[in-house]
Formats: structure tokens, C-alpha cells, sequence
């Protein structure tokens, strides 16, 4: 069955366009019209079986439509989307010939099944083969591309690559390609399970709608995170010129990604190219461009010809930074671990750039030394690989550090007498308690209390009530990024009856209230 969705809002249609897996219904969106003119031109080209017809359109509303369609002796079932308040209109589009109608507001993937199956029931089936010529098409272009971009260029002597070659909408002069990388796509996918074919329809179907009033251009996926814009300028063009419609193309990839999907993309331009047997080294240019947005964080296109202007640094040495680290923490000094780190991921902008590779790799490398490689290390390590930025990236090793100092996470043993670490041990296990008391902890080590409360202190420059606190607002930190349980339920897990007193302790240790941490944590993720 073949569909057409007409609607003048760009989101929806692609939002309805990426609602369900048409192909599993026996469906083809065949065509997308943003107002009634076009709907009726798309109509008498694509002959669709089925049409979504908004009510209220520039040029001619759905109303004037449905008349044309009756006077055109259209056979194709219409459905009308409405408003709340279009009941009237409705109506009137019922008597006119709409065979249904469905609320825009309530439409979701279940609705639109239903109507998909009922119309299949009362007899709209597909009558046409006009798909069948611009499926086999679309596949013929995509099988040339694919073999161009992955320099597979030696089928082109095979009559398979001619036939599949005069599809082409490109020119094999003044040839770029715009590379778009998905950003923190383990995220992405995530937000996909069970349903990733969603994912690749729906960047299908935006950039169709974005780009389809482009010449000269195709654009293909490179592999499950990178897509590839292919454009050509067969008219003569400066160079000022065509890095102008470039940039203008990349942009509005950004912003039409981010708007519609919630998708970050890191962009890359190719230099300019001639002939297809080119097109290889031109997505390996645009893809290396891609590295700088990982240091330079700026929301636009970064063309091959910038990385001239830079030297990439594909490795850092970490080792005598992870020493001074371990000292410092051992210390207690978060101000001079913090210079440390900033020192080794600084750079001039003018000059270096890491590449996210190096970055990460180094990053990672610190967490597992600092760590001894724990249960710990892992956690931090997959924020790391999540990081954007090496802003990301340091704010992860920050948080490293608060933790590794917090916590004590040195070898305390060394370093105090032995009933000062069974009391350290005995308030890791009954933080949580909220009767937990320097009395209760000193009769579990058999020691008087005063002597403890000395003692503790001389050892490890907290008082005992300090020590429980700092564990109970480590833990406290955990679960704000663990979970989004209310913060008074937080505050009672990790020992605190008060929620006030919990807000005022949780700001003394970390500089910002509960609710003030988890919402900047969630923007980091």
C-alpha cells in the first residue's frame, strides 16, 4: 500500500513519516507535501493508495483538496488529521469523502497500526508498480555509492555499476562529501533497544525532507554511525562560493538532526575532488575533519583544509601526571589534582589539538591506575568513553578525584593504627544508620570514646561526626546519579532524618545543593 502524508508542519511529517516500520505493514510512504498544491501534484505522479491529509494548509486547506481529489476521480482512500477543535471541518471532510479521521495530539504507533490494518480490510491495496521503478532505483544508487565510498571504484567496468551509475544525481566535478557522526552513540542506541530500525528511518526520512530540494546531492550510511552527503557543483563556482553552500548544507544538518531527533552530529567537510574513483579519499578527509569538533566544541561543519592549521596529537604520555595524582590525593589536595589534570589535557588552540582517541586513552589510563583497576574504574571509564568534549572528559577525572579523596580510597591501613581502621571499617558498614554515634562506634572497637575522638582525629584530620558525613554524602552523590528518587527518600538511605539538615551538609561538602548536582550531572550525560 502506498502512502502519502500531507501536512505544512516539517516535524510532523517526520515525526509520522518515523512513527512505525511501514515495511512490516506491507507500506511505502511514497511521498511527502507541505501544502494542498503539492499534495495534489504528488498525487497525480506517485498515485498513492492511501493519504493523510491535514485539515489546515497554506495554498489550499484539506477541505479544497479532498473536492479536487473527487473532481481528478482519485481512488485513494483519505485520511483526515485534525485538531481538538476542527470537529466541523471534520465533518465536512467526511461528506467530501475522507474515510477517516485521527486526532494529530492522540496519534501514536498503536493508533496508526490500527488504521494501517483497517483500510488493508476494507480493500485499500495497492493497484500500482510505479514503486517498484523508484524502489529499484533508490537501490541501484545506493549499491553505486556504496561501492565509490568504500573504494570498491573497480566494479565500474561491470555493467551492473553502468546501469546503477545513470541514477547518479551527482556530477564528477568539484565533488565533496559532508560526513555526519552520530555523538555519544552508545547513548543513542540505548534510547533505541529493540526498536533501531526507528533510528535509521527516521535520520532517512529528515534528511529526505531536509535535503530534497537540493540538486545534486545523494547521501548514503557509511556504516551504522556516520552518514555520508555527497555534493557536486558542475557549474562553475568559486571556492568561496561552494564552501558557502557547504557549510550552509552542514549547519542545517545540525540543526535539523538535533531539533527533530535530539541527535548531536560531529561534521566534517571533504576537500574538493573530481571523478568518482575520488570519493573514497574524500569521505576519509571529512571524516578526519570530524576529530576537531571533539577539542574545538563549535556547532558547525570543520573542513578537511583546517587540520593544516593544527597538529593532532594521537598519544599522551600519563604516567608521571597519575604519580603526582596519587600523591596529591593521598594529601587530600582536590585544588592541586585539579592543576595537574588541567595541565596535561591543556593545549593552544592555535597549535594542538588531541584527537578524542588520545584523550580518552589517557583519561582511561589515569582511572585505572588511580583505581587499582576496581568496580570503580569501569563506572568512571564508560562516562569517559561517553565524554563529547574534553571538557566531558575532565569534568569525569574531577569527579574521580572528589571520589578518590571522599572516600579515602588510598590505603588506609598504612596509614592509621589499627582501632582507628576498624572504626573507619565499622562506619563504611552503618553510615546509614541514623543513630550511628562516636559512643556506639567505640564500643564496637573497644576503646573509650574520648581516646577515640583523639585519636581519629590526630590520624586523619576529621573528627568522627566529619568522617560520617563525608561517607553519607559520597553515597548520597551515587544515588543522585543512579536514580531520580526524591531527595528526602535519598537523604533517609544514607542516614539523614532531616532533608534540610541533609541539603545543608550536601552543599558543605560538594559547593551545591542535591537538587543543583543532579540536574548538572544530567546535562553532562
Amino acid at each position: 500500500m502506498r502512502i502519502l502524508i500531507v501536512d505544512d508542519e516539517a516535524f510532523f511529517r517526520v515525526s509520522f513519516q518515523s512513527y512505525i516500520d511501514w515495511n512490516a505493514f506491507g507500506c511505502e510512504v511514497v511521498g511527502l507535501a507541505k501544502d494542498g498544491v503539492e499534495a495534489i501534484e504528488a498525487v497525480q505522479r506517485l498515485q498513492p493508495d492511501l493519504i493523510f491529509l491535514d485539515i489546515q494548509m497554506p495554498k489550499m486547506d484539506g477541505l479544497q483538496v479532498l473536492k479536487k481529489l473527487k473532481e481528478m476521480g482519485s481512488r485513494a482512500h483519505v485520511i483526515m488529521l485534525s485538531g481538538f477543535n476542527q470537529f466541523e471541518y471534520v465533518r465536512e471532510a467526511m461528506r467530501y469523502g475522507a474515510v477517516d479521521y485521527i486526532h494529530k495530539v492522540e496519534m501514536g504507533p498503536d493508533s496508526l497500526a490500527q488504521i494501517i490494518r483497517t483500510q488493508q480490510e476494507q480493500g485499500c491495496v495497492s493497484t500500482h508498480t510505479i514503486a517498484s521503478s523508484n524502489s529499484n532505483r533508490d537501490r541501484d544508487v545506493q549499491s553505486c555509492l556504496q561501492s565509490m565510498i568504500h573504494n570498491l571504484y573497480f566494479m565500474s567496468q561491470s555493467l551492473d555499476f553502468k546501469r546503477e551509475h545513470k541514477y547518479l544525481r551527482i556530477g564528477e566535478r568539484n565533488l565533496f562529501v559532508i560526513s555526519l557522526t552520530i555523538s555519544n552513540f552508545s547513548v543513542v542506541i540505548n534510547r533505541y533497544a529493540q526498536k533501531e530500525s526507528l533510528l535509521y528511518s527516521g535520520i532517512d526520512n529528515l534528511l529526505k525532507e531536509m535535503l530534497r530540494s537540493e540538486s545534486e546531492l545523494e547521501y548514503l550510511f557509511y556504516d551504522k554511525r556516520i552518514v555520508c552527503i555527497i555534493k557536486s557543483f558542475q557549474n562553475r563556482m568559486s571556492n568561496q562560493a561552494m564552501c558557502k553552500e557547504l557549510d550552509y548544507l552542514a549547519l542545517k544538518c545540525i540543526n535539523g538532526l538535533f531539533r527533530f531527533l535530539n541527535l548531536r552530529v560531529a561534521v566534517g567537510i571533504s576537500g574538493c575532488h573530481n571523478g568518482y574513483e575520488n570519493l573514497s579519499k574524500a569521505a576519509d578527509e571529512a571524516l578526519s575533519a570530524s576529530i576537531l569538533e571533539f577539542t574545538l566544541q563549535k556547532n558547525r561543519g570543520f573542513h578537511f583544509e583546517e587540520l593544516k592549521n593544527y597538529r593532532i596529537k594521537e598519544y599522551l604520555t600519563v604516567e608521571d601526571a597519575s604519580a603526582k595524582l596519587t600523591q596529591e590525593i593521598e594529601r587530600g589536595n582536590k585544588k592541586k589534582c585539579a592543576e595537574i589534570i588541567k595541565s596535561l589535557f591543556s593545549h593552544d588552540l592555535s597549535d594542538v589539538v588531541f584527537s578524542s582517541t588520545a584523550v580518552k586513552f589517557a583519561a582511561k589510563n589515569i582511572v585505572y591506575t588511580l583505581t587499582k583497576q576496581n568496580q570503580k574504574s569501569i563506572e568512571f571509564a564508560r562516562e569517559i568513553d561517553l565524554s563529547e568534549s574534553i571538557q566531558g572528559v575532565l569534568k569525569v577525572l574531577f569527579a574521580l578525584i572528589d571520589y578518590l579523596i571522599q572516600t579515602a580510597a588510598f590505603d588506609e591501613k598504612e596509614l592509621y593504627s589499627k582501632f582507628v581502621n576498624q572504626a573507619i571499617v565499622y562506619i563504611q558498614q552503618h553510615y546509614s544508620n541514623s543513630d550511628i554515634s562516636l559512643q556506639m562506634i567505640a564500643d564496637n572497637v573497644s576503646v573509650n570514646p574520648s581516646y577515640l575522638s583523639r585519636v581519629f582525629k590526630k590520624e586523619t584530620n576529621l573528627n568522627v561526626t566529619d568522617y560520617i558525613n563525608r561517607m553519607r554524602i559520597q553515597e548520597a552523590i551515587v544515588l543522585l546519579q543512579k536514580n531520580e528518587e526524591a531527595i528526602y527518600l535519598i537523604a533517609c538511605k544514607v542516614g539523614y532524618n532531616n532533608v534540610e539538615y541533609f541539603n545543608r551538609m550536601f552543599k558543605k561538602y560538594t559547593e551545591k545543593s542535591p537538587s543543583e548536582y543532579r540536574g548538572k550531572y544530567l546535562q553532562t550525560q
